[in-house]
């Protein structure tokens, strides 16, 4: 998975990517940002490790809620939790 981190003015914005849009094909990707430099290297590597644990089917990204354990779908995939 890719990620990056970039410095901008006083904060960190810390940038990844999130796999490919299963309809459209396109790239997605996400965002969010730190104070030191230290929290978004920590956060990317979080993160990244996150999204590879979805990837795997361990996790599930869903548009309205984030990532969520594998089973708990929210009403927009058919299952409600």
């Amino acid at each position: 998975m890719k990620g990056h981190i970039r410095q901008r003015n006083c904060s960190w914005p810390v940038i990844f990517d999130i796999g490919r849009d299963p309809v459209t094909g396109r790239r997605r990707q996400r965002a969010k940002t730190f104070r030191t430099k230290r929290q978004a290297m920590v956060a990317l590597n979080s993160l990244l490790a996150t999204v590879v644990k979805a990837m795997r089917g361990l996790l599930e990204l869903c548009p309205s809620r984030g990532i969520v354990p594998c089973g708990l779908l929210c009403g927009r995939h058919g299952q409600g939790v």
